[in-house]
């Protein structure tokens, strides 16, 4: 597919997020999905999970103490879980705070800033605007069915961007279909 016949609906659809009518529309649509992957790190999950099972093991361990259990028996087992629950509670303490969560407000400011991109798109040498369609993420899919072109156009808004109070902007995907008529 030529790129000539491709673009103008890109940019069109670009133009679209960035409409001055649409901006608290797409602001809104980000800060959900910006709540929708507001977790924490998967080593801190699996940190806070390892502390909870290491304290379960433990109690376990002292009520089969307190039951009369030779302490010889479970002193390697509990030392163990010991050790486990101390490295576990060591990433915990030098996980970096999470970021707080995107406001609409903060997301409007930015998209404010943005909303010249389209029509400097018009102008932009092909590389540069290559490198504008990267740094959003865009993902392009070809096919042609029954004499009908079919561009699924995928893209991740917030790669790359860094939040106002600190940290990345998690991805957040938005896959939009256009059909090329041949």
């Amino acid at each position: 597919m030529r790129e000539d016949r491709l673009l103008p609906h890109l940019d069109a659809w670009l133009a679209r997020l960035f409409a001055p009518d649409r901006i608290e529309e797409v602001a809104s649509l980000v800060v959900a999905a910006d709540a929708e992957s507001h977790r924490e790190e998967p080593a801190v999950t699996q940190a806070r999970a390892a502390v909870v099972d290491c304290r379960r093991r433990l109690d376990r361990y002292l009520q089969a103490l307190e039951a009369g259990m030779d302490p010889a028996l479970i002193a390697a087992r509990t030392a163990e879980v010991q050790r486990q629950q101390a490295a576990a509670e060591a990433t915990l303490a030098s996980a970096p705070p999470a970021p707080p969560p995107l406001t609409v407000e903060q997301v409007v400011d930015t998209l404010a800033t943005l909303h010249r991109i389209p029509s400097l798109l018009a102008d932009a040498a092909p590389e540069d605007r290559g490198e504008l369609y990267r740094s959003l993420g865009v993902l392009l899919v070809y096919r042609r069915l029954e004499g009908v072109e079919q561009v699924k156009l995928q893209v991740k808004l917030g790669v790359d961007l860094e939040r106002v109070g600190g940290g990345p902007c998690p991805s957040a995907t938005r896959v939009t279909v256009f059909d090329l008529a041949a």
